[in-house]
Order: C-alpha cells, then structure tokens, then sequence
C-alpha cells in the first residue's frame, strides 16, 4: 500500500487537521499531485489569496471564487495587486475594472484586505465594491497601498479621507 493509499484511509477530521499545518506551497503540491487530496488541499489554499491583475489565470480564479461561494467563504485575507500596465497608469476611460467588484459579495467571512494599487478604473465599480463590502461581516482591516508616484482620484469617491488604513467600523461608516 502506498502513502497516498494509507492518507486517504484516514478520517476526514484528521486529514483536515494533518494539510491545516502545511504551508501554501506544499498544499499546492499536495493538490496537483493527487486528484483525491484535492478535496482537502482547496479549502485551505484559498484561507489567503493573492490576486494580481498580471497574472495569466487571475481570471479563472476570479471566476472560481464567484461561482464556488462555499471556497469563497474559506478567504480569511486577501492581497490585491494592481500592475500598471497602461502609461502613467490610466485605463482608457469607461475601461472596466480588472477585478470584478462583486466577488466581494462572496468572501463573507474575510478579514483583512490589501490592495497595492487601485484595481477599480470606473465610479460604479468603486460604489459596487462599498455595497458589496457589506457583506464582509468579519474584515476589520482594510489597507490600501498605492502604487509608487500615483495618485489615485477615486480614492476620494471610495472613502472620504485619504488614509490608507480602514477598520470595518470606518468602512461603514463610509458607505453611501
């Protein structure tokens, strides 16, 4: 009998408990090496999630999390990178958001958000997204990290000061 053979004789209880102690990078190997392991190894990748405008699957993985609303609820944080890709970091104007805003609706149960860089080019996506926000009833931190040499008008539409750094309490209290 082989390990893999003897980890899937094991309870579910323990199999959770044995991949919560693994890093990211081994649940990934974990996940892509056995079809069966999956089942445990998802859950637990998605517990932090780093999501970058410039990557080739962001995508799918915008897609996932929006149509999987139980691994949706499994994000305890997130990262979110915005790569300027356009000259002096303006979309063409009226150019949708990389990011969908409404995936927020989702992450019900995320506690911290990092944005490095602004992933929302449109005013509706911005009151989308503070809409939305409500639904994370457990984010207590927001953090918002601007690209280096920008300035970003919608941050004055998202929230009303230009602090970088929000409680939940704040972002309520933001909110149109």
């Amino acid at each position: 009998m082989n390990r893999s053979s003897q980890l899937r004789q094991l309870p579910a209880e323990v199999l959770e408990q044995i991949f919560n102690d693994l890093s990211q990078r081994d649940l990934g190997n974990i996940a892509v090496v056995d079809r069966d392991m999956l089942i445990f190894a998802r859950p637990l990748l998605y517990r932090s999630i780093a999501l970058s405008s410039n990557r080739p699957c962001v995508q799918d993985t915008l897609a996932l999390l929006a149509s999987n609303r139980a691994l949706a609820e499994r994000v305890r944080s997130a990262v979110i990178t915005t790569v300027i890709q356009q000259p002096q970091g303006f979309a063409e104007a009226g150019a949708p958001s990389w990011i969908n805003p409404n995936i927020f609706q989702n992450l019900t149960r995320i506690e911290s958000l990092l944005f490095i860089g602004f992933p929302f080019t449109r005013d509706i996506d911005i009151l989308t997204f503070r809409k939305t926000g409500v639904h994370c009833n457990r984010l207590a931190n927001i953090v918002f990290e601007p690209n280096a040499g920008m300035e970003f008008a919608g941050m004055n539409t998202m929230w009303d000061d230009t602090s970088s750094a929000y409680t939940k309490s704040q972002f309520d209290c933001n909110l149109v």
